[in-house]
């Protein structure tokens, strides 16, 4: 994180061009919390946040419980199959990001990464074996891979010029509130309900993050409609 800190100092440019006049004036550029939330459009961005980081943190502790439930795996085999989550999410936004942002753009990734997500989750929740779980972990290490990075994307779009700080950050405690109630969450379910009701749930999250990026999708579409 420091070395990441230190090259982002010296080495990314300053995109905000009016930063100088934004330091002079400072009142003239604050946006708060409520002029956020009195904007339908980053209200469902921030909503499309919250519902992301719940299915995936509910996953990161449900997984384990799982999978020692149904398959008696240890702490080893969940930390490889933990492994293969992270490499499929490396190379996705290592590789594959921006090739795919340039092809599709950024709200229909997010629709298709949730749909692959829904469909990974659904996979997990019904696995008795390890070969369809892992099939399932794998898609859904798709669906977050293309999503995370696409998300930022559409915050910042959604916040228009001199704000995108402020709306990422309101974006970033949306996901920072889901991590906190996912595994509280998924703990529930697994205890009360069953093993699989956490991955769902989690489906269910998925979901509905796809029928608000396809909302937003038609919300762009209109206003081009109506020019031409």
């Amino acid at each position: 994180a420091c070395a990441d800190l230190i090259g982002a100092f010296f080495l990314m440019p300053e995109t905000n061009l009016d930063c100088g006049a934004s330091r002079a004036a400072p009142d003239a550029t604050k946006t708060t919390l409520a002029q956020v939330l009195s904007q339908r459009r980053i209200v469902a961005v921030l909503a499309l946040y919250f519902l992301t980081f719940l299915y995936m943190s509910n996953m990161q502790v449900a997984l384990a419980l799982l999978t020692n439930a149904r398959l008696a795996w240890t702490q080893t085999e969940i930390g490889h199959v933990f492994g293969l989550f992270g490499l499929v999410m490396l190379i996705v936004q290592g590789g594959l990001i921006g090739r795919l942002t340039r092809a599709w753009g950024s709200i229909p990734l997010v629709i298709g990464g949730s749909l692959v997500s829904m469909v990974g989750l659904a996979t997990i929740a019904l696995s008795h074996h390890a070969l369809p779980l892992v099939g399932g972990l794998t898609l859904l290490a798709l669906g977050l891979g293309v999503v995370n990075p696409s998300l930022s994307a559409i915050a910042a779009d959604a916040a228009g010029s001199g704000r995108q700080g402020t709306v990422l950050g309101f974006a970033q405690s949306a996901g920072g509130l889901a991590r906190t109630l996912g595994p509280l969450l998924g703990g529930l379910l697994f205890a009360r309900v069953a093993a699989g009701a956490p991955f769902v749930a989690g489906a269910v999250a998925a979901t509905l993050a796809a029928a608000l990026a396809v909302s937003l999708k038609a919300g762009d579409e209109g206003p081009k409609r109506s020019r031409q």
